[in-house]
């Protein structure tokens, strides 16, 4: 009967211990939270705190003249867009034909028509005959040996094509 007594009066000593352990534990914790977060920091301003003296009168802006540096800049662009001439749209398939053409009056005499390159350093492909093609692949009996920014070039084991983007 002592030593049962004994054993629960040990077990709860260690609970308390424990119990005090975990307390001690946690407000440290709390300390060094609060001691480790940054001070809030401080708003930015963005030009002087003070306001202007009443006294002072702001020179007068006129309209024209507020508009001035976005029209000085849109008439630069439009100068600058005529200098362009789009020969073809890189969002429809094909070359400009005259009106009525069929798309067979538009290829070359090789019977090839190079509408489109995509320009990839590793894998590059080229748009002919509406179909998307790149290096290695076969197009009748030639092989796409090269596609450069502005030409495709074929090759069977006689002659060598080249196929330039108009």
């Amino acid at each position: 009967m002592a030593n049962k007594k004994k054993d629960k009066l040990e077990l709860i000593v260690v609970g308390v211990l424990v119990l005090l352990l975990l307390v001690l534990t946690a407000s440290t914790c709390a300390q060094i939270k609060k001691k480790a977060r940054p001070a809030a920091p401080k708003p930015k301003t963005y030009g002087p705190s003070k306001e202007a003296p009443q006294n002072q009168k702001k020179p007068a802006v006129t309209q024209a003249q507020a508009q001035r540096p976005h029209r000085d800049v849109y008439n630069k662009l439009e100068q600058e867009a005529k200098r362009f001439r789009l020969q073809r749209d890189p969002f429809i398939g094909g070359h400009p034909a005259a009106p009525g053409a069929s798309p067979q009056e538009d290829k070359g005499a090789s019977g090839f028509s190079l509408s489109g390159i995509i320009c990839d350093e590793q894998d590059p492909l080229a748009i002919i005959n509406d179909s998307i093609y790149k290096k290695g692949d076969k197009l009748d009996s030639y092989t796409i040996i090269e596609i450069r920014q502005d030409k495709v070039i074929l090759s069977d084991a006689k002659t060598v094509k080249i196929l330039n983007l108009d």
